[in-house]
């Protein structure tokens, strides 16, 4: 890129302020603070090659475009990749349970905690609409081998739905002079986008502005072959998107940029507080913006062990051979000596017999040093052995011993635990952000065999009146014989009825018959849930469980009437109970009255009494 960088590093303070700019024209200013600091980024995207190569075991040439893809082809060195092993034995620990944001308020009134307990369904379903769920071990796998893992949070105002998007930590930059305390002020994301899609994204339209663009977007010019490569089919072009945040509440200075070597393509005020990323640090620097992986920390141990595995490969194949010493006189051709196994060798004349000699191809104490650092390896991370390998240690059978376990091996990532609970709630915090300014947005929240439609109207709150914790969504182990045995002691002890056994039990075998058999919970969910948030009171079926209806009308009643609920609402849900009750009661038996003797009839015979 033709941009002289110098005058971004010494120049006027004005020329690098592209937030400052006028609207249409940030291009000039944007283009050139992004290069400059790609420059800089230099040393650190070095790093993260180093670190995608001790994970993936190949000589990657770059990361970009034309050069992630030229990898050297696999040699015949013997490789023990620890790195890989920890990584993805971290990842699927991390990965066991999900957390569940949950929307709590102190103080509020009615009205403000139903729309905060419904926003816990508001948030779980954007989580899923956004692909946050399915993409976030991809996330986490980044910030154990790069040290810092990042999601994008977009709304697609074509399709009024949340999207989220795997970014890569190398397409970000931010200046590390600002970055210091780890919240930089701006932010850069730098993106390779084919240019026929680029031109219907901000080119569309029969306007002289979207006129403008597609001619601003033919003629960017392509990016350099440094990044690209020599040999390419494509025609794509190098996107700077760039965010600053606004100097206070009052400020003006807040802007989102779009913008093309030549053009602006999109400009817009930025008046939110944080950046539409969220991001997933392995360990938080101390100090800085990035954070520090397993490839990081195991780098020192992987080369040794490489170098070790080069040693002992050499070794054996020059010195992992047997030696056969065989004496002149013995009088046995050296033809008759095979690599058959048993070969029968005779001689008719005396001389010393045949010795074999078998050599140490390396000392034992290389060895050992090998298994020294592969254990040092999953020590440093805080895995085991076993757990790289699916293992579980002798004599653990029981559910108890396998939990008791698994609780050890959890408190070396507490801290990333929490870290990661944090990011899921970033997540939902920038879906909230991206709901805000949809209108109409409304979002599917997924059940046990239907789902529920919510608007974005009728939970919309302040960030004020709520705070935001995470919840593990699974505390029952994940082997289905180690949830049986939890649900049964939790029978056993009386912390739940026998009746929510079956709905704790999230094995896939029994989801349609749990499905079927919690129907009526479903449905006596759904009908109370309707009365508390203002709906007429439905009227109780003969074929309705009723006595779930029962169970949990009374429970929520108590809970309702406890936390201060509108007393029309309590009384439409008592009237709905009771109708419940009626319903339950067996009906009274008739009454036969009593025929009258029939005149001339004869007695009946007399009861006799003791």
């Amino acid at each position: 890129m033709a941009v002289d960088l110098r005058q971004f590093a010494g120049g006027r303070v004005s020329d690098r302020r592209w937030w400052l700019q006028d609207p249409g024209k940030s291009h000039h200013a944007l283009v050139g603070v992004a290069a400059f600091l790609a420059e800089r980024s230099r040393s650190r995207h070095e790093m993260d090659r180093r670190h995608l190569r001790l994970y993936g075991g190949a000589e990657y040439f770059g990361l970009f475009p034309g050069s992630y893809s030229r990898v050297l082809p696999t040699d015949l060195r013997v490789a023990w990749n620890v790195v890989q092993a920890c990584s993805d034995t971290y990842v699927a620990k991390m990965v066991r349970s999900t957390p569940a944001p949950m929307f709590l308020t102190s103080g509020a009134d009615y009205d403000v905690r139903r729309k905060a307990e419904k926003l816990n369904k508001f948030g779980k379903g954007c989580l899923h609409q956004s692909n946050a769920y399915r993409i976030a071990p991809t996330i986490e796998r980044d910030a154990a081998i790069f040290g810092t893992g990042c999601l994008h949070v977009y709304s697609d105002a074509e399709t009024g739905r949340i999207r989220s998007e795997r970014v890569y930590p190398w397409e970000i930059l931010v200046d590390d002079v600002e970055a210091m305390y780890g919240e930089p002020r701006q932010l850069i994301r730098r993106k390779f986008i084919d240019r026929g899609v680029l031109a219907e994204l901000y080119g569309a339209g029969d306007s002289e502005e979207a006129a403008e663009r597609r001619r601003a977007i033919e003629r960017a010019p392509e990016p350099s072959r440094e990044l690209t490569g020599r040999d390419t089919l494509s025609d794509q072009v190098e996107v700077w998107e760039a965010w600053h945040l606004r100097s206070s509440q009052s400020a003006q200075d807040g802007r989102h940029v779009i913008a093309v070597q030549g053009a602006t393509l999109f400009d817009e005020p930025w008046e939110r507080d944080r950046f539409p990323f969220a991001f997933r640090r392995y360990v938080d620097p101390v100090v800085g913006f990035w954070g520090i992986g397993i490839s990081e920390r195991l780098t020192g141990i992987q080369l040794e062990i490489n170098k070790l595995l080069m040693r002992i490969q050499r070794a054996h194949h020059l010195l992992g051979r047997p030696i056969v010493v065989l004496d002149e006189t013995s009088g046995i051709p050296k033809t008759h000596i095979t690599n058959e196994v048993a070969a029968v060798l005779v001689s008719s004349h005396p001389g010393d017999p045949i010795k074999v000699h078998a050599p140490p191809t390396m000392p034992p104490d290389v060895y050992s040093h090998l298994m020294t650092l592969r254990a040092q390896a999953f020590e440093e991370v805080g895995v085991s052995a076993l757990d790289s390998s699916a293992r579980k240690p002798a004599g653990l059978n029981s559910g108890a011993s396998i939990r008791e376990y698994s609780d050890i091996g959890s408190e070396r990532f507490l801290l990333q635990g929490k870290r990661r609970e944090e990011w899921f709630l970033d997540v939902v915090r920038l879906c909230l952000d991206e709901a805000r300014e949809l209108d109409g947005f409304s979002v599917d929240v997924p059940g046990r065999s239907t789902k529920e439609r919510i608007d974005w109207s009728s939970v919309s709150l302040e960030d004020d009146a709520y705070f935001l914790q995470c919840y593990p969504a699974a505390l029952l182990p994940s082997q289905p014989s180690g949830r049986v045995e939890k649900v049964q002691e939790l029978i056993a002890t009386g912390m739940i009825p026998r009746e929510q056994a079956l709905e704790l039990l999230d094995i896939p075998d029994l989801d349609e018959s749990r499905g079927r058999l919690l129907a009526g919970q479903d449905a006596a969910r759904s009908q109370i849930a309707s009365i508390l948030d203002g709906m007429p009171a439905p009227v109780p079926e003969a074929l309705d469980d009723l006595r779930a209806i029962l169970q949990l009308g009374q429970a929520t009643y108590l809970q309702e009437r406890t936390a201060g609920a509108p007393e029309e609402r309590l009384e439409a849900l008592r009237q709905y109970l009771m109708l419940a009750a009626d319903m339950m009661r067996p009906p009274a038996a008739e009454t036969v009255p009593e025929a009258a003797p029939i005149p001339g009839a004869p007695a009946g015979p007399e009861m006799m009494t003791a």
